[in-house]
């Protein structure tokens, strides 16, 4: 049970000899994108990155030498235009990062399948990377090759900047967060028109912003929209969680009666504190509900707009 957190211990406790390794499969199990809601998000979340929290804590606690292989089906773009199918599993290579990060002695690395695979392919090719010496530790298979991750220099690309408009409204989730007001200042900065700063808080009713103590949190809300206002930007400001679809889904006739939307900021999320040994489950799913679950979200309600940008902050 990849919810349950001494899962792995009984497993680890039952094993006859010492384990040398580990292939992590669970998120091959993932919902597929196309038929993912956000109950589903949620289970994969418990499913995909849950499951691996759990293994690492259980093999930190018996000291075990087991190396941690984690398996995924076209998660990640590995070349240029790629139609990637497996994105609710694509957490699992970002928390795979981490636990290769702070417990290298524990870590074997990341392996992407391609899409269509046969089953006895998929896991002879699995094998052989495990098994190869060297091996690199994040590798997308494909039908014409592996392909791994390389720093290569840049060739320029031009770029033509997006021109903030004053006919036009900007959503910002997190708005009223310390990363989310200052992008709204700086959108305010650079002519936007009309903001939209979503967040779960909203910010203090108008009429007691005279009575604010300074030094708090919503003085300094209260502060950051003033600012705001000052370059002629008009404030609207939501109480409303980005995860929940339904209450998304009713901000539609307040968007109806403001100028078009024309740029997403998605800036929600939820900082947690320890390193792996210490976090548990709930800790991983309220990282991952703003940003996986909130992103999900956002991109269906945001579909019919015809928007000059879509930013995502990790």
């Amino acid at each position: 049970d990849p919810a349950a957190a001494d899962s792995f211990d009984h497993l680890l406790a039952g094993a006859r000899e010492p384990l040398a390794g580990v292939v992590h499969c669970f998120g091959l199990d993932a919902t597929p994108l196309d038929q993912a809601s956000s109950a589903s998000l949620e289970h994969d979340a418990v499913l995909t990155c849950g499951s691996l929290l759990h293994l690492t804590q259980a093999l930190l606690r018996t000291g075990s030498p087991a190396r941690i292989w984690v398996v995924t089906r076209d998660a990640v773009s590995a070349v240029a235009g790629d139609h990637v199918t497996g994105t609710t599993q694509a957490p699992l290579w970002g928390f795979g990062r981490v636990v290769s990060l702070e417990h290298p002695e524990l870590w074997g690395g990341l392996i992407d399948v391609p899409a269509h695979s046969v089953c006895a392919d998929m896991a002879a090719a699995v094998v052989e990377q495990i098994a190869a010496p060297g091996a690199e530790d994040q590798i997308a298979l494909r039908d014409n090759g592996g392909f791994v991750p390389r720093l290569v220099q840049g060739r320029s690309v031009a770029v033509t900047p997006v021109a903030l408009r004053k006919d036009a409204s900007y959503l910002v989730t997190g708005g009223t967060g310390g990363v989310g007001l200052l992008i709204a200042r700086e959108m305010a900065r650079q002519g936007a028109g009309h903001l939209v700063l979503l967040s779960r808080s909203g910010l203090p009713d108008r009429r007691l912003w005279p009575t604010l103590p300074e030094g708090g949190e919503a003085y300094r809300q209260m502060a950051a929209v003033r600012e705001i206002e000052a370059f002629g930007t008009s404030v609207t400001a939501p109480m409303v969680d980005v995860t929940d679809l339904a209450a998304m889904e009713g901000l539609s006739g307040m968007l109806a009666a403001l100028p078009p939307l024309r740029g997403v900021v998605h800036a929600a999320a939820h900082i947690g504190a320890g390193r792996v040994p210490e976090l548990t489950l709930d800790d991983v799913s309220r990282m991952l509900r703003p940003k996986v679950t909130g992103t999900w979200v956002l991109e269906r309600v945001t579909a019919a707009y015809e928007l000059d940008f879509f930013v995502a902050f990790s």
